[in-house]
């Protein structure tokens, strides 16, 4: 296998002919921008994603809570959907639980849709989520210090999805946080300090 100029060439003898494709957005890192705008009340379409029913659980969470979405098919591409996804406000957010037989439908997604309710009116749950202490980090017990810290300075561990989580519960608190290991985000969203500040966030990077 070749990888280089953002293509992968496959070489070998394989049982299928050889196809070309266009990768889209993975809608889950775009999970991350639908989350800053659910928290600060704001309309965003993200364009150009991957809309796999099977990927878009976290919106029908979200929607529980009270944003308003729509997924807008514009194309496929191998036989998946892709397209844009719609997000606005609507009721002030409430609370939710979800569900162990929804987990493994947004286990990726968890750090954020828990950066979520912790603005959210209410209490949630998340029921049956022990997967994530065996992830990247300890998922569980990071997520709840880093919520925790925000208004001082809150430790991503290197792990992308918590550092990114935290930067958007903070872009919707009263006051600053600083984030620790801001740079763990290239792993899943090269460019996300800079995307978040192009929709008006108020950013500093830190030396």
């Amino acid at each position: 296998m070749l990888v280089g100029d953002g293509r992968i060439v496959l070489q070998g003898i394989f049982q299928h002919d050889g196809f070309a494709g266009a990768v889209p957005g993975d809608v889950s890192s775009a999970s991350f921008l639908v989350a800053a705008a659910a928290l600060t009340r704001s309309e965003l379409t993200v364009h150009g994603v991957g809309l796999n029913p099977s990927r878009l659980h976290f919106v029908r969470i979200l929607e529980r809570m009270g944003v308003r979405s729509e997924a807008r098919i514009t194309g496929d591409e191998l036989g998946e959907p892709i397209g844009d996804l719609w997000i606005a406000p609507g009721s002030e957010l409430t609370s939710t639980e979800v569900a162990a037989s929804e987990l493994p439908l947004v286990i990726d997604e968890v750090p954020i849709l828990a950066a979520v309710a912790a603005h959210a009116r209410g209490e949630s749950w998340f029921v049956g989520a022990a997967e994530l202490r065996t992830k990247e980090s300890d998922r569980l017990s990071a997520v709840a210090d880093g919520l925790r810290s925000l208004g001082g300075t809150a430790a991503g561990r290197g792990d992308h999805r918590l550092a990114m989580a935290f930067a958007i519960a903070a872009v919707a608190a009263d006051g600053p946080s600083e984030i620790e290991g801001m740079e763990a985000a290239d792993v899943s969203f090269p460019g996300f300090v800079p995307t978040l500040a192009s929709l008006g966030a108020s950013l500093e990077v830190l030396g």
